[in-house]
């Protein structure tokens, strides 16, 4: 039921590309290409955490540059030129009237990659399309495409492969404990040797007690580790008790350091015991 719903939606999208005529058409394309390419770069730009240390994705790209005719039903066999892949997107031209469908295909399932239903007897192009495979770790052990066509055929252009590289740091100490206003030595470590930046910021009901030189780390691939020196200076007149304070060190992407969406971070606390 899920699968008919999302084909009814994909054939609403197809209607409404057939009513692009030919001069209007690579309008009409460049902004399907941008809503796919954001969101394929959302989902790249989440990571994923882990005990420890952050993990985050920048995207590798491998274009093929054989191209291809498929005119009935069967599998292509295909191999990706870059290593582990996590997204595949596909590019061509379907004709015909009828339906088209594009399958990556692995030991577990099959991953719808493209969607066609309505009349190209004309030809319609398609680019960087990758409806289940925009990001997953089954697209590495896709080693086959199959292509299901009902009066149609398609020509394949491009397969174009993503391949994440991993950036990972880590913020120490993870926890500390001061009794008084001190200099706190928190340490960047480069655990790959990348180039990158990261915000550091303090949540918690001393943060305003905290303050260090720049909110925006810098780490070069020759930096193993870089120690940011952070004055502590507890209240006069403070009540007993703790107060927890979280130093948060968050990924800045490159060339944007006013990014306000999701980012991997990793964290630290520091409790103020009076």
């Amino acid at each position: 039921m899920k699968k008919d719903k999302f084909y009814t939606k994909l054939k609403h999208v197809n209607e409404k590309i057939e009513g692009v005529d030919k001069r209007d058409r690579p309008h009409g394309y460049a902004i399907l290409i941008v809503i796919l390419g954001v969101v394929v770069s959302s989902l790249l730009f989440l990571g994923v955490k882990d005990t420890g240390y952050v993990v985050f994705s920048e995207d590798t790209t491998q274009n093929t540059a054989q191209s291809f005719f498929v005119q009935e039903t069967g599998t292509v066999t295909v191999r990706p030129p870059i290593e582990s892949p996590k997204s595949l997107w596909l590019t061509g031209e379907v004709f015909g009237k009828g339906k088209a469908e594009v399958y990556l295909v692995t030991a577990e399932r099959m991953y719808l990659v493209y969607y066609f239903e309505g009349d190209a007897t004309q030809g319609k192009e398609f680019e960087n399309m990758c409806v289940e495979t925009c990001f997953s770790d089954k697209v590495k052990e896709g080693s086959k495409m199959y292509f299901k066509l009902e009066g149609t055929s398609i020509r394949v252009d491009n397969i174009r492969y993503i391949s994440p590289r991993l950036i990972e740091f880590s913020l120490e100490p993870k926890e500390l404990t001061i009794s008084e206003s001190t200099f706190v030595d928190v340490k960047l470590t480069n655990r790959q040797h990348r180039d990158f930046d990261v915000f550091l910021y303090v949540d918690g009901p001393l943060s305003d007690s905290f303050s260090w030189q720049g909110s925006v780390v810098h780490m070069s691939a020759e930096d193993e580790e870089k120690v940011i020196p952070v004055r502590v200076v507890v209240p006069e007149g403070l009540q007993a008790g703790e107060y927890p304070n979280k130093i948060t060190a968050r990924y800045v992407p490159p060339g944007d350091k006013e990014f306000v969406g999701s980012a991997p971070v990793d964290e630290m606390i520091v409790t103020v015991k009076v």
